[in-house]
């Protein structure tokens, strides 16, 4: 069964664990049919833009009912934050609200990002909170040199 309701309302009486999120996102995958993060926010037809948002990460709105995410053109991990905001979307967004992402620190947002990208968290979390382009922690082709002294 999924704990997780489409429906939003407070559940800051809930306490969450790494075990239950797991469950709700192996849940949320088998309902929606997918491991794509963008697939996924399609589906539960949430608006995603990408705009120009200076120091700011990223950008959960309700608006006319609908629900609006803006990304920061300038995040190198796009798709990471898209997750990330879904994550706290599920968990503690409630309607009427406008929530400003400029640190990412929400644990069950964090948990719910890694289990679905099927990631460590603590990759999650350093590709998230520090600078974009960082060779030494990301790098998509690995390079080795040798020299001969």
């Amino acid at each position: 069964m999924i704990r997780i309701k489409l429906q939003i309302y407070n559940r800051s009486d809930t306490i969450f664990t790494k075990e239950n999120i797991r469950e709700d996102v192996q849940s949320i995958k088998e309902h929606y049919q997918t491991n794509d993060i963008y697939k996924l926010c399609k589906r539960l037809k949430l608006n995603i833009f990408s705009n120009e948002l200076g120091n700011v990460k990223g950008i959960l709105q309700f608006h006319k009912g609908k629900v609006i995410v803006h990304i920061n053109t300038n995040m190198e991990y796009k798709g990471i934050l898209l997750s990330y905001i879904l994550g706290y979307f599920f968990f503690h967004a409630q309607t009427n609200q406008t929530i400003i992402f400029k640190e990412v620190a929400c644990r069950e947002a964090l948990i719910f990002s890694s289990e679905f990208l099927n990631q460590p968290i603590s990759i999650v979390t350093v590709k998230l909170n520090h600078s974009s382009g960082n060779p030494f922690f990301f790098t998509s082709k690995i390079e080795h040199k040798f020299y001969k002294e």
